[in-house]
């Protein structure tokens, strides 16, 4: 699994091509996250410490364990990245998935 994004550098503005990589990692039987950038040859293993969800229609955005941001456009699906996001980061999620729905979905859910 590969997805597309931009990095942005911690403690900076620079903007990096990336890409989050699942895969094996050495001596793990379970799949573990990689992040690839373009001005680096080695990948290197992180993991995801905060999410923040795409709300209002904007970009998603993830820190991860680096201290950079990545961040993906609404066109991207990352719903292979979610096993990967922290526990607490399932309920911002759901906040997002409820604004697709818009505020009579939300109106009509509650009357309901």
């Amino acid at each position: 699994m590969q997805v597309q994004g931009r990095l942005i550098r911690a403690g900076t503005t620079t903007i990096i091509p990336a890409a989050l990589l699942a895969g094996k990692g050495q001596g793990c039987d379970t799949d573990v996250l990689f992040l690839a950038r373009s001005d680096q040859q080695d990948v290197e293993q992180i993991t995801i410490v905060h999410v923040l969800p795409k709300i209002g229609g904007g970009d998603l955005r993830l820190r991860l364990s680096t201290g950079d941001v990545i961040s993906f456009s609404t066109e991207t699906d990352v719903t292979s990245l979610e096993r990967f996001f922290p526990p607490k980061a399932k309920a911002g999620t759901r906040l997002s998935q409820l604004e697709k729905v818009g505020w009579r979905g939300i109106l009509a859910l509650s009357v309901m």
